[in-house]
Parts: structure tokens; sequence; C-alpha cells
């Protein structure tokens, strides 16, 4: 499992960004972005009693550029090199567009304000620090220790793991339950509990999609449509009482997934796996056809076969073991994280189509 921040440090980030976050409903058309050679870009809001003004993060380019329908690599070309023509591309389609966008803020580690998110009036905040706020407890109380952490631009991660449930995969391969919990305040994916398989050998970690939730914050259209001042949202008290009863939810959810008979039905998935050989002796074959059907990049398929060839075990179970084994080697936690949920994957398939994959062929596919 990849390393990341320490979870004292992942929390007061939590904390920075809760008490400095501001959200904004605005018109697409109150919305202009201004740009010019040699200075960052910056997002202003103006509903004509006062432009606000924001710093734009990486992110926030990608969602402007998606929702004005500017192809991203010209758009970024356009940010690098004539950030002018950017700039007008994008305001020329925000001042044609209809609806409300929700514009979320913070500040930047200088103390700068800054956009994080564009999104949707309907997207609803389901916040890190009350993620932080229902789970933490939950660990504490069960035991469970956080093995890794991290706060990246697009998602909180927490990757605990239990020393209660302990099995043997194959003679020398112990694993542990644990949980893989994620959230994203800014429109890059659902709330996710996940239970996590934690390899104490090699220090693995493939996440399971049976028996987890996922949430995805699409809720009602937030405040007046028929105001046309930009709004400062503030939680409403329907809002807290519908977040509150979510988050016991989500604190029921885990307690369910590091549930003993769970673990076992995990683990009794896993020594199948591990007695499933790899047919085709060609094993850059394998990969290739791996790759090719979970999104692998080549060079992502380049470090698995190393992986896996350093490894010996030309099982599922070895190939599942690769692919996370290899995720610790990247740079992207964001990434890295994927890959866990790719070898648990690999786990799910259905027996015929790993017969398949562990024999075809590239040309076969």
């Amino acid at each position: 499992m990849k390393a990341g921040s320490t979870l004292v440090d992942v929390a007061q980030r939590v904390d920075h960004i809760r008490q400095h976050a501001r959200d904004f409903l605005a018109r697409p058309a109150q919305v202009r972005i201004s740009a010019t050679v040699g200075a960052s870009p910056s997002m202003l809001l103006d509903d004509g009693s006062g432009a606000l003004s924001f710093g734009v993060s990486d992110l926030v380019h990608d969602q402007l550029a998606d929702y004005a329908g500017i192809p991203l690599p010209y758009y970024r070309r356009m940010l690098s090199e004539a950030p002018d023509l950017m700039a007008a591309n994008a305001n020329t389609w925000l001042a044609k567009a209809d609806g409300r966008r929700l514009v979320r803020t913070a500040l930047d580690d200088a103390g700068q304000p800054v956009t994080r998110a564009f999104l949707s009036d309907r997207f609803r905040p389901l916040d890190n620090y009350q993620l932080l706020e229902a789970v933490l407890p939950l660990l504490h109380e069960q035991g469970i220790r956080v093995e890794s952490c991290e706060l990246t631009e697009k998602r909180l991660y927490l990757k605990a793991v239990s020393d209660r449930f302990t099995g043997e995969v194959k003679v020398g391969e112990m694993v542990q339950a644990g949980l893989s919990i994620s959230n994203s305040e800014v429109g890059m994916g659902a709330i996710s509990i996940l239970p996590l398989v934690w390899t104490l050998r090699c220090t693995n970690g493939m996440t399971i999609q049976e028996s987890g939730m996922r949430q995805h914050h699409v809720g009602r259209r937030q405040g007046d449509p028929n105001d046309g001042d930009i709004q400062h949202l503030l939680s409403d008290e329907a809002r807290t009482a519908d977040d509150r009863a979510f988050f016991l939810k989500v604190r029921d959810v885990s307690r369910a997934a590091l549930d003993e008979t769970v673990f076992r039905r995990h683990l009794s998935r896993l020594q199948a796996a591990a007695g499933a050989a790899i047919t085709n002796p060609a094993l850059d074959q394998v990969v290739e056809v791996t790759s090719k059907r979970f999104g692998l990049t080549e060079a992502e398929g380049a470090g698995v076969l190393a992986h896996l060839i350093r490894g010996g075990d030309l099982t599922l179970w070895g190939l599942c073991s690769a692919v996370t084994r290899y995720s610790q080697d990247l740079s992207s936690y964001d990434r890295a994280t994927e890959l866990e949920r790719i070898g648990g994957k690999l786990i799910e398939l259905p027996r015929g189509d790993w017969q398949r994959l562990s024999a075809a062929s590239p040309s076969a596919n």
C-alpha cells in the first residue's frame, strides 16, 4: 500500500479547508475568467454588486473546459501559450449557458482565496470533516489502525487495518481485514466505503467492491432559483439533519464491512485465486491483455510484469499482488489507489473470464 501523510497532517488540512471554505451559487454569465500572459488566471464572480476574485486550481481548469465543451488538450495549450485566448473562449461559452453553477472555494496554503471546484447546483456537499467525524471514533473503538491516508486535490483517503481477523491465502501469505474509505468534495467521486485486504508480507492492499457502499453527491437543487444574485451558501437545518442521518449510515456500513463473515468470504475467494494458474506461458501477453481490460498504461503494464516475474507466483493471486505491489511505485496517490481497486476487480472476475484472460494473447482480444 502506498504510503501517504500522517493522520494528524491530513486532519489538520481537512480542518483548514473546513474553516476557510465558502460555497457560492452563480449563473454562468456571472462567472468570468481573467487571464493574461505572465499572470495566474483568476475566476471572477460578479453579479453587479462587486466582483469576488479567486485563483483557479488545475482541477477547476479541467472542470471548466469540460463544462464549456473545449477539448482539454486545446484548453491546456491555450492556458500555457495564449491565456487571453483561453479566457475569451471560456467566457464566450459561460455567457451563453443557462442554469447555475456551484463554485466551491477555500484558502490555499499561502492564505489566498482559490476555487477548488466548479460544479452543478445539484451537487450535494458531503464534506471530508463530516466523514472523519463519523469514522475516526469507530476506528478507535474497534482498535483499527490507519495504515495509510492522504488528502489530494481530488480526494480524501483513509486505509485502515484490523488485527482481529487474519487468514492465510497460501503458505506464508497472511492477510488481514481492513477498510478503504474515500471521498471527494470537488466532484471527483462518490463517498466510498470498501472492504480492504492487507497482505502482511509485502504490505499490499487491495479493495473489494462487494459488501461496500458508494454514495454519489447528487441532491436537490440548492438555493433560490429565482434569485439573480450570487448566493453564499450556508448549511440549512434540513440539510444538516439529512447529513447527520447519512453519516450514521456510513458508520454502520463501515462496521459491517469489518464483519468476520465478510472477511472469511473474501479470504475464500483469495484462496481460490491462489489456485487459479496462469495458463499462457507468455506472461507479457497476459499482462498486456490485463492492461487493456483494466485501463493500465504501457508503463504501468511493464511495472506489473516486472513484479509478476520477480514474485514468481504465476496465478491469479500472483497477478493481483503484482498489480497492487506496483501501485506503491507510482507518484500519484490517486492512481495508486485505483490500482488497488483494479487488484480487487481481478479477484472478483468470474471464473470463465479469468480462464479466458489467463490463456489469451493480445491478438485474440
